[in-house]
């Protein structure tokens, strides 16, 4: 991907906002766009926005121009419909050659003959005595439609992440590990394992894509027996085959206005403490919090940080062909 020697030098020498950070979070039918900044202790959710697919990257300039914001620190966060999230053995090699190892199992398990970009990430602990990676990989024309837009945008790309790791983000520190349960409108509910920032374990839930339509009377009918059943398996999983003390603690975020019902009804079907996951942001009264697409907001937490987070992500990936 080229830019012309103009824009490069108008990149190269602009001033590039120092408190204001941007996430971008591009699903398949839409991309999400979070504009936080730091100020003193907190961080405040300046502006978010919600556009189609097509030409986002000139809507997303359109958007920053009016604020003033052009060349503002960005991270792009891939939703789970772009890429294939895998769990592979770790090849018995030396540091800098694992990547490399990693391709062959990769196109055997793609089998396809489009082009990949992939990169891993190490398990923080053995999984039952065996050493595993998690490697998420997708099209390499996914890679470049994304940097495409991001030019158009006219923006500082620092990475470029995937749903399940910016997610780590929110997770507010405390003893344990935790388990997040978040929703976007009527997609799957993700669960996530996080303990110290590492994820250690992450699932996609069916068949809770309508949960936003149930009354409160309904959800008190037994229809989240079935989800009680799922956290419990994952607990069981990363108690048992991890080796890990026990999970007391579950935050959620999903797609239903009664959460005082959810918290409710999952404290009678699990063993741990129930809460709701609150973001760590101030925002003006007339904006909802509690409806914000989670994982832009996450993308502009990691592009937030000092340095890059702590597990390698798709900026740094290698091909496959």
């Amino acid at each position: 991907m080229h830019i012309g020697w103009r824009q490069y030098l108008t990149q190269k020498f602009r001033r590039v906002p120092k408190h204001h950070v941007l996430g971008v979070s591009v699903d398949a039918e839409s991309v999400s766009f979070c504009i936080v900044k730091r100020e003193q202790n907190s961080i405040v959710l300046v502006a978010e926005e919600t556009v189609t697919p097509e030409k986002w990257g000139e809507k997303l300039h359109g958007w920053l121009k009016e604020k003033k914001l052009l060349g503002i620190s960005t991270c792009v966060c891939l939703s789970h419909s772009w890429y294939n999230a895998l769990q592979l053995d770790r090849p018995h090699v030396e540091e800098g050659e694992v990547h490399g190892a990693l391709q062959w199992s990769v196109a055997e398990i793609l089998g396809s003959d489009k082009s990949y970009v992939f990169d891993y990430v190490d398990l923080p602990v053995p999984l039952a005595g065996t050493n595993k990676v998690n490697v998420f990989a997708l099209p390499r024309a996914v890679i470049a439609d994304v940097v495409s837009h991001i030019q158009s945008a006219d923006v500082t790309l620092k990475e470029i992440t995937t749903a399940e790791l910016a997610l780590c983000e929110l997770v507010p520190s405390m003893e344990g590990a935790t388990v997040l349960l978040t929703q976007e409108a009527g997609e799957e509910v993700v669960l996530n394992v996080v303990k110290d920032g590492n994820l250690y374990s992450s699932r996609r839930l069916k068949g809770f894509e309508n949960i936003g339509s149930f009354s409160k009377e309904e959800l008190e009918m037994g229809l989240l027996d079935n989800l009680g059943v799922q956290i419990q398996r994952s607990m069981d999983h990363f108690e048992s085959q991890l080796r890990q003390p026990p999970i007391r603690s579950v935050l959620f975020r999903l797609d239903s206005p009664h959460s005082t019902t959810l918290k409710m009804q999952l404290s009678q079907l699990i063993p741990a403490e129930i809460d709701q996951l609150i973001s760590p942001i101030q925002a003006s009264e007339e904006i909802d919090i509690y409806r914000l697409n989670l994982v832009s907001l996450s993308a502009a937490f990691c592009a937030l940080a000092p340095q890059p987070i702590a597990p390698p992500t798709l900026s740094s990936a290698g091909g496959l062909k």
